[in-house]
């Protein structure tokens, strides 16, 4: 059991961390689309869980040490190939948006030369790759309940604190929306 919350935390902890990490992407995804995006939110919940209940039940009973394997039997061997290299691509490019990222922010919160936090998040994961997969998805779970409950509290603290209701603010995510599709949402 100890080692299905670990992999459970990980997994929770690798789609907030990776997908929605700033905020804005559940701004422009959801909030942005008022009580249409609660529902959206709500959906895209339930597929990640199902999906990644798919996912680890397929590794689980063919019991590999790599992602090829399970995409292999799943697509066959020459669209899995594809689909590999299109994944490592994928992630490569990722890895590459959030170094440059943290040398942005180190300049805009610090104001700090960007070089620093592009190195220092370079030497991280650096680090991390180095690291086994068990330690590494042992260092996301310890971390994803700490998350989750941060994320609680912000959420309690912000309904409680709400001076207008939903339905008030209807209209000005739609407004954003509008906004941005003309091409004038800044973020």
């Amino acid at each position: 059991m100890k080692r299905i919350l670990k992999i459970a935390s990980a997994f929770i902890g690798i789609l907030i961390g990776a997908g929605f990490a700033s905020g804005q992407e559940t701004m422009l995804y959801f909030v942005s689309f008022g009580n249409l995006g609660t529902i959206g939110a709500i959906i895209s919940v339930a597929i990640f869980a199902y999906l990644g209940m798919i996912l680890m039940k397929l590794g689980s009973r063919t019991q590999t040490d790599s992602h090829q394997e399970v995409i292999y039997k799943i697509c066959g061997r020459f669209l899995g190939c594809i689909i590999d290299y299109v994944l490592n691509a994928i992630l490569f490019g990722i890895g590459i948006v959030m170094i440059a990222g943290s040398g942005s922010i180190f300049d805009q919160q610090f104001g700090l030369p960007s070089f620093i936090g592009t190195i220092l998040m370079t030497v991280l994961v650096m680090i991390t790759v180095m690291l086994k997969v068990d330690r590494v998805i042992k260092v996301i779970a310890s971390v994803t309940p700490f998350l989750i409950l941060v994320v609680l509290f912000l959420f309690i603290y912000s309904m409680s604190t709400m001076n207008s209701s939903f339905t008030s603010l209807e209209p000005h995510a739609w407004n954003k929306i509008q906004l941005r599709d003309i091409g004038l949402y800044l973020q």
